[in-house]
Formats: structure tokens, C-alpha cells, sequence
């Protein structure tokens, strides 16, 4: 008997540290690297410990600084008007970039298509994650 309660009890704790484990991974995709053109021709690059915040609505957009350590905060928050766009990419995947434009009606949206004639744009109102294949919008409760 003491046994069985001995294997149960193990297997608790690698449950409870896998399950801590998956949601500490879950939030890692909230925090890119990527570049930040502003309307004045300077950039900023987000990179190594500088990561940026996916933009919400109508919010400024966010570096954090020492991203993944205790010491993490918001450095910059950029007014969505100073932003001409934003180039994010997650980590493991730097070749597939994405653009987001703020677009003053509706706010942050995703670029699906550009050439010199038509510009294609996909909105979000719940803001975007990115996975390593494709950007995605937040779905509404419900859908």
C-alpha cells in the first residue's frame, strides 16, 4: 500500500512541473524580436534580450527590456502614430517575418500582401500572436 501511494505521489509532481512547465511556455510567444520603422526614418531593433509586445487595438506599442528574467520591465511605449510598421518574428523562426501597420480607423493590423499598386490588411480586435509558421488573430469568445 505505501508503495502505490509512493508512485502516486511521484507522478503527481511530474504532472504538476509539466503543467507549470506548458504554461511558462505558453507565454513566451507574447514577447517577439523584431524591428520598429518610426515615421522619422529611425528604427529599433529587438533583439537578444529586447523583445516587443504585439500590439492591441488602439494601445502603444511596447519593448521590454530583459525579456524571460526577473529584471524584465516596459521600456519604451511608442505612440502608435510615431510607427510607420513592424517587422516581428518569433525566435526560432527569423526568416518568416510579419508586418503590422496601425491603421488609424481600426488600429494595429496584420500586412498579408503588399505590391506597388494594393496593399492587403487583415484587422484583429483582440490583438495577434505569432506561432513559427503564421500570424494569427485572437479569436472572439464564443467563435
Amino acid at each position: 500500500m505505501l508503495h502505490g501511494r509512493l508512485i502516486t505521489g511521484i507522478l503527481a509532481a511530474i504532472l504538476s512541473f509539466t503543467v507549470a512547465g506548458t504554461a511558462y511556455a505558453r507565454k513566451i510567444p507574447t514577447a517577439l524580436c523584431g524591428k520598429v520603422y518610426l515615421t522619422s526614418g529611425d528604427s529599433i531593433v529587438a533583439e537578444g534580450t529586447t523583445r516587443i509586445a504585439p500590439p492591441l487595438k488602439n494601445k502603444k506599442l511596447e519593448i521590454i527590456e530583459n525579456a524571460y528574467t526577473r529584471r524584465s520591465k516596459v521600456g519604451d511605449k511608442l505612440a502608435p502614430e510615431a510607427v510607420d510598421s513592424v517587422v516581428l518574428w518569433v525566435p526560432t523562426a527569423p526568416e518568416r517575418t510579419h508586418t503590422l501597420r496601425y491603421v488609424g480607423d481600426y488600429g494595429w493590423c496584420w500586412e498579408i500582401e503588399r505590391n506597388p499598386y494594393l496593399t492587403v490588411c487583415c484587422f484583429s480586435p483582440k490583438g495577434y500572436f505569432l506561432r513559427e509558421t503564421v500570424a494569427c488573430g485572437r479569436a472572439e469568445k464564443g467563435l
